[in-house]
């Protein structure tokens, strides 16, 4: 595949993210605008770094100011988890729609087994962001009930194509759907 074609791809990974990120900020009652106009402008494979302009704009508002990823809070120790959830259904969909995990399109890691289940994961992480707010919000601790509610991400409806799916359903059909490209079809993920 060349790489103005895994550009073409990272950029529609990308825009799902942040599209999805919005959302969850409308469902909150927070302000979606600023996302919706950043997703427009992501160019083929990100090179202004939009991703990280919506990221500081969409934390602060959905978990608070003072909230900082990768800050060993617990809401971040949610998100740690649920995203190795995450990241284990998406592992496991490439591998049933024949992909190897470790060939990504944007992360490449040589260390790393699976560039491109993280790659993959990026738009379905708002997903996991829902449920740790949800958790959060009713002031639950990380113990063994929020593991095993954060366990269960993958069951969750996900809004794709104009339907409710779950998410590992979604997570299959894009993971097809990249079989295609590679494949030599449009250069056009599901979702």
């Amino acid at each position: 595949m060349t790489p103005r074609r895994r550009g073409a791809l990272w950029r529609q990974i990308v825009r799902a993210k942040v599209i999805e990120q919005a959302r969850v900020l409308e469902e909150i009652g927070g302000p979606a605008e600023r996302l919706r106009r950043l997703a427009a402008t992501i160019d083929i494979d990100d090179p202004a770094n939009i991703e990280a302009q919506a990221a500081r704009a969409y934390w602060p508002v959905l978990l608070g100011a003072a909230f900082r990823r990768h800050g060993g809070n617990e809401a971040d120790t949610m998100l740690d988890f649920g995203y190795a959830v995450l990241r284990a259904v998406v592992g496991r969909c490439l591998h049933g729609a024949g992909l190897h995990r470790s060939l990504g399109l944007h992360h490449d890691n040589a260390e790393n087994d699976g560039n491109l289940a993280d790659d993959l994961l990026e738009p379905f992480r708002p997903a996991v962001d829902r449920l740790v707010l949800r958790i959060v919000a009713e002031a639950a601790p990380m113990d063994q009930q929020a593991r095993r509610r954060l366990a269960e991400v993958a069951d969750w409806p996900v809004a794709m194509g104009g339907e409710w799916v779950r998410l590992r359903t979604a997570v299959a059909r894009v993971a097809l759907s990249l079989r295609t490209v590679v494949e030599g079809g449009p250069a056009r993920l599901e979702g």
